[in-house]
């Protein structure tokens, strides 16, 4: 889905409220950066390092933000399960140093 429209957003629910996050392919971006407003993080990818990410065996990327470290991975499908379609079939894209 990212690799297709540059963007993925999911809303998490707590008690005491809600934190929204997404990662955008973002043009204007020569590093992997993160923002943080209205209760939403958002990740920004330059589209060079998403394409890269989405078509290579690498499974994740990182990013330090003053004392907070941010990793995104891949999201593979379970092998015992239903099917995601979103994800990334188990197996594909593994790189045996995990990242």
């Amino acid at each position: 889905m990212f690799e297709e429209t540059g963007h993925l957003e999911e809303l998490v629910t707590f008690p005491s409220g809600s934190l929204r996050y997404a990662l955008e392919r973002s043009p204007a971006s020569e590093k992997i950066t993160a923002d943080f407003v209205n209760g939403s993080l958002t990740i920004l990818v330059p589209v060079a390092a998403a394409r890269h990410w989405t078509t290579s065996a690498d499974v994740g990327m990182d990013i330090c933000y003053q004392r907070l470290d941010i990793l995104i991975e891949k999201d593979f499908q379970c092998a015992h399960g239903p099917v995601d379609q979103d994800a990334f079939p188990p197996g594909e894209n593994e790189n045996p140093n995990g990242r």
